[in-house]
């Protein structure tokens, strides 16, 4: 007895999972504006006698802290909330995480 011959079709399918979308960085303005509203924090910190800088241990828990955050890019090293890049930003004493982690 013959066995009937099965003809093996492959298709494209596609899931029904939309792709998560990157989450984009600020526009230039608006880096450009962060940046200014940075120039005036630090430097009234530094008036007021804050000082401008962090040790380096107050630094490197900031920045663990970003790199464990889901708005890091690790490959630009940057947060995608404000444009800034994050090695500078956590050194910075006056400076704020854009969504309250430090």
């Amino acid at each position: 007895m013959k066995h009937p011959r099965f003809k093996i079709v492959a298709r494209n399918v596609t899931p029904d999972i939309e792709p998560i979308q990157k989450e984009e960085t600020p526009t230039v303005f608006e880096m450009v504006k962060n940046v200014g509203k940075s120039i005036v924090t630090n430097t009234k910190s530094v008036i007021t006698g804050n000082g401008l800088k962090l040790t380096k241990e107050e630094a490197d828990k900031r920045l663990t802290i970003c790199k464990g955050c889901a708005h890091f890019d690790a490959a630009t090293e940057r947060c995608r909330k404000c444009g800034c890049y994050t090695s500078l930003k956590t050194y910075l004493k006056a400076e704020r995480c854009p969504i309250g982690m430090w």
